[in-house]
């Protein structure tokens, strides 16, 4: 199996199917199940790029197929995961952008997101201390 080259910065876990993402600075998310000691995949959205964003945080979207990852750059990258027939598929991402007093608008990298799965909304956190509240909703439910 295949390790981070840089820092490992979280860990989540989908109990109902055994799987395991951490999230690195290195850029990628590696998926593993726990269950049968497999890699089931690394996650890299800027594949073609040698400098990848530092990834912060990841998420299961539970109990969907779906997973969130947040990085230094200040977007949310989406995901299918096992068992979901289009595994290991970069869906979209969504840069999460801030306008300032001025109008102008700013980006800063996110440190924190947390899921509710009854609302289907996700919750970031950026290290200038603004909070987001985004629907999952178009998402999870095509």
């Amino acid at each position: 199996m295949e390790k981070h080259s840089k820092s490992v910065n979280f860990i989540h876990f989908k109990h109902s199917h055994s799987l395991c993402a951490s999230c690195s600075d290195d850029g990628t998310v590696i998926i593993y199940n726990y269950g049968s000691y497999r890699q089931e995949g690394i996650l890299a959205w800027k594949q073609e790029d040698p400098e990848l964003a530092e990834v912060k945080v990841c998420k299961f979207l539970n109990p969907y197929n779906l997973i969130v990852t947040a990085d230094l750059d200040g977007m949310l990258n989406f995901y299918s995961v096992y068992p979901s027939h289009t595994w290991n598929t970069h869906l979209c991402s969504v840069k999460d952008d801030i306008e300032s007093e001025v109008g102008s608008v700013e980006n800063f990298p996110i440190w924190s997101l947390d899921f509710d799965e009854e609302e289907k909304v996700i919750y970031t956190g950026d290290e200038m201390g603004y909070m987001h509240k985004w629907d999952a909703t178009i998402l999870i439910d095509s």
